[in-house]
């Protein structure tokens, strides 16, 4: 992201790929709906536990919503 725009369009992306960007050095944010409109929220981070178990949480803020995955908009798939 650049000032307010997005480097590419945000998108929904299966965890794997998110895992995938961060190993590869890219940012990638969380994108929240606010008032009909996209926003960023904060950044996500590549954790890596003992035993190479991976996961992703986001990265905690100082200031604003504190906002989580937790909190993200929940897409079903069948």
């Amino acid at each position: 992201m650049s000032g307010e725009q997005f480097e590419v369009a945000p998108h929904e992306s299966p965890v794997i790929k998110v895992v995938d960007a961060l190993a590869k050095g890219y940012t990638v944010v969380t994108v929240f709906p606010l008032d009909g409109q996209r926003v960023a929220g904060p950044e996500v981070q590549r954790v890596v536990h003992g035993g190479g178990r991976e996961w992703i949480e986001t990265v905690p803020v100082d200031s604003g919503p504190r906002r989580t995955l937790a909190d993200l908009p929940r897409v079903d798939h069948e």
